[in-house]
């Protein structure tokens, strides 16, 4: 995968919907699309959720 992909292409190009992102990292599914569109921060304890239970590469969250 390309290092300038950001969260909202990885997750269409991985086919994770926007419930399974925010199952994973405990936020309601509108929280999760405002983190996933960089409208709210996605905090450290977020990203090592979503990367635990996702496979989501860190580098994602890095931009």
């Amino acid at each position: 995968m390309s290092d300038k992909m950001d969260l909202r292409t990885y997750l269409y190009a991985h086919k994770i919907t926007r419930e399974q992102f925010a199952d994973a990292i405990g936020v309601s599914v509108s929280s999760a699309a405002n983190k996933i569109h960089g409208r709210t921060p996605l905090h450290v304890d977020e990203a090592q959720l979503a990367h635990d239970k996702l496979g989501i590469p860190i580098y994602i969250f890095l931009h």
